[in-house]
């Protein structure tokens, strides 16, 4: 009988991992060594996506009030984001985007449509116009889109509990506008986070099984796989210019492990002067 290796295992049990109906209700992808690959219900007492982007949008409207956005402003800022950012930077998928958005029946919320993304899609869109009214100075060409970033990312605190592909495609636009502003800690941590939440939707894997079951439409399917292209060439990109990523199989470490030895010293050097000890 062969030896069994442990690459032989991993390969077995790899393949035990499954789509399911994680936080939010939304598709998510668990690994064959988590259990909730085995659930074939959602978690009921957790709020769906769409409850918390409407706590995100309730809270945006509170804290720092929407801004008003004229219906030719709207337009000029899409055109900006389709033509000069979208055509090479592709996160989000058109067709369907316009199509949520013009059937939406005056709710700010759908399936590829959101408040968050919007306000993202206008942050950074803001940096291509010459109109002086996207910036909270108009003579300070660094506030455009201030804004809508701060909208953003209100609503994107409340998203970030039940993620879902619009959230990813947000993030990833708020890395792009933020590294622009040469604020690179936040640009690379809202890719991350973009990262993150995309691999834990599964947007990176074959979801061709859920169309035929019913549970992904083949536009969803498709809305899923540009997203994660987009965030993946994002990802890659600010990985270029940064340095690398932990993730990256090449990069090195020289940090030694902590010496435990001193914190136990520390630790019993503090009893001395602790009367509870």
């Amino acid at each position: 009988m062969a030896p069994v290796h442990a690459t032989d295992v991993d390969s077995v049990t790899d393949t035990l991992g499954s789509f399911n109906i994680g936080d939010g209700g939304e598709i998510c992808y668990f690994g064959s060594r988590s259990n909730h690959n085995l659930l074939r219900s959602a978690q009921l007492d957790k709020p769906s996506s769409l409850e918390m982007q409407r706590r995100g949008y309730d809270a945006a409207c509170h804290q720092i009030g929407l801004a008003l956005v004229a219906e030719d402003l709207e337009s000029h800022l899409l055109h900006l984001f389709w033509t000069w950012q979208n055509s090479w930077q592709r996160v989000v998928a058109r067709g369907p985007f316009l199509r949520d958005r013009a059937f939406r029946n005056g709710s700010p919320f759908g399936r590829f449509y959101s408040p968050a993304l919007v306000s993202s899609i206008f942050a950074l869109a803001s940096r291509y116009s010459d109109r002086p009214d996207v910036g909270r100075d108009p003579q300070n060409p660094q506030t455009a889109g201030d804004v809508f970033a701060a909208q953003a990312k209100v609503m994107l605190l409340y998203e970030c509990e039940a993620p879902t592909n619009t959230t990813v495609q947000a993030l990833s636009l708020l890395a792009l506008r933020e590294t622009a502003l040469d604020k690179e800690a936040l640009g690379w941590m809202h890719i991350g986070m973009a990262v993150r939440m995309a691999l834990s939707l599964g947007l990176h894997l074959d979801c061709s099984q859920c169309v035929e079951q019913g549970l992904l439409t083949a536009e969803e399917a498709e809305v899923r796989s540009v997203t994660w292209w987009g965030c993946y060439v994002l990802d890659k990109t600010l990985q270029h210019w940064f340095g690398p990523s932990i993730n990256d199989p090449g990069l090195s470490y020289d940090r030694q492990n902590p010496d435990y030895r001193l914190r136990r010293r520390a630790t019993a050097l503090g009893c001395v002067f602790d009367r509870r000890c």
